[in-house]
């Protein structure tokens, strides 16, 4: 990416991990950065690191299987910063475990943050992000699993409900990148997993 310098960039599951390094690199180009994520603390801390580097931020607590409240931050981040030129749906869970344990509950987990809640994110902000001038940019994060599946026999993982929308097309003139994460967590928290989170595909506007 280049050319960001005084645009601004959002970023979901941003809270912690992968999600916090790439509010930094943001605003590190220059770029004032809406931190977004389902702990607000987290968000608002991280926000506050930023500003005290002098970057402008803003930290709010979104779920991203709720639309209302990705509404809610996209008008606010509109209100504040203007137009959106990058837009990072950082957010995804996973279940490991045989076929037969995970139930429909746990499946209607992961759909609903790792399919649902990418959805979510770009259409809250899309109509921003067609708004801006410069470079747009949508990036969706990915595991290394999209890529390389080494899930044994009668197993299932978070990829294999999520990853399979890696090539689709991004809006507008778009290229595309994967890569997200946050919610719930039942062993361990996702955010502090950046090596679950390790490559995908780029998605970016012109």
């Amino acid at each position: 990416m280049s050319g960001l310098q005084g645009g601004t960039a959002v970023v979901t599951g941003a809270g912690s991990g992968l999600g916090a390094a790439m509010a930094g690199a943001f605003a590190a180009e220059g770029m004032a950065v809406a931190v977004l994520d389902i702990n607000r603390e987290a968000a608002e801390s991280v926000a506050a690191g930023l500003e005290a580097g002098g970057a402008s931020a803003l930290g709010r607590a979104v779920d991203v299987a709720d639309r209302e409240t990705l509404d809610a931050a996209a008008a606010e981040v509109a209100a504040r910063f203007g137009a959106c030129n990058v837009v990072a749906a950082n957010v995804g869970v996973m279940q490991f475990g045989p076929l037969e344990r995970i139930t429909a509950d746990d499946w209607q987990w992961l759909l609903s943050l790792n399919v649902v809640g990418t959805a979510n994110t770009v259409n809250a902000f899309l109509p921003s992000l067609r708004a801006a001038d410069g470079p747009r940019h949508v990036v969706l994060t990915s595991s290394m699993a999209a890529l390389v599946s080494d899930a044994a026999p009668g197993r299932v993982h978070h990829d294999q409900v999520r990853d399979h929308g890696i090539w689709r097309r991004a809006p507008a003139g778009a290229r595309r990148r994967r890569h997200r994460r946050d919610g719930r967590v039942p062993e361990r928290d996702d955010h502090d997993a950046p090596r679950e989170q390790s490559r995908g595909a780029t998605v970016g506007a012109r």
